[in-house]
């Protein structure tokens, strides 16, 4: 039993010694290493705390330039906080203000640049807004396109109705009448008892004039 527990020390004593010895060899590359390891953990949690402050400040600037009603203020957003989600807001936002005061062709270029970003949810949102910016600036070709390729994509969406009633409209502002109809048609079959079935209705009685 003694030369059991004898023979374990001298084994332990002599790793020891061995680690030591090979500390004191390789002290500098050790030292170096674990140098870089701290700096990269370093490194690392800087990084993310600077990307959770950006992030944080920008949602408190969007949600101030909203509160106020400052189109200056969701422009800043952009500049300064590009490539976040909050920049991708204050965009979609500022089309919609463009929209509203009568400036179409910015409406158009603001919602297309949200709706090819990575919000995807934001995104199918402003595509359905660029159509009808598109229909607003009379370019009906594109509106209806833009409308076509969210139905092919978003079969199921929640505002699928809309989509196609916007398609439908500038069908029959183009003067295409009977791919208008059969849309129109669509809507009212798809979506009964609903704003858009009425609507898609009374608009099919007047093209059957």
């Amino acid at each position: 039993m003694t030369n059991k527990t004898h023979h374990e020390h001298d084994y332990v004593t002599g790793l020891v010694v061995r680690l030591i010895k090979f500390f004191q060899a390789h002290r500098t590359i050790i030292i170096a290493g674990v140098l870089i390891i701290v700096i990269f953990i370093g490194g690392f949690f800087a990084y993310e705390y600077r990307q959770s402050k950006i992030k944080e400040d920008s949602w408190k600037e969007l949600t101030m330039a909203i509160l106020f009603g400052e189109p200056e203020n969701l422009t800043a957003v952009t500049e300064k906080y590009p490539k976040t989600n909050a920049a991708l807001y204050a965009a979609y936002y500022m089309g919609d203000y463009n929209y509203e005061q009568g400036n179409y062709p910015e409406a158009v270029s603001l919602y297309k640049k949200v709706a090819e970003g990575k919000n995807k949810e934001l995104a199918h949102v402003a595509q359905i807004s660029l159509a009808a910016a598109y229909q607003a600036n009379k370019d009906y070709e594109a509106s209806i396109l833009t409308a076509e390729d969210f139905i092919n994509k978003n079969p199921q969406h929640y505002a699928i109705a809309q989509v196609y009633l916007t398609k439908a409209l500038s069908q029959e502002l183009a003067g295409k009448k009977e791919a208008a109809a059969a849309d129109y048609k669509i809507i009212e079959s798809r979506f009964p008892n609903t704003y858009f079935a009425a609507f898609a209705k009374n608009k099919l009685k007047e093209l059957n004039k």
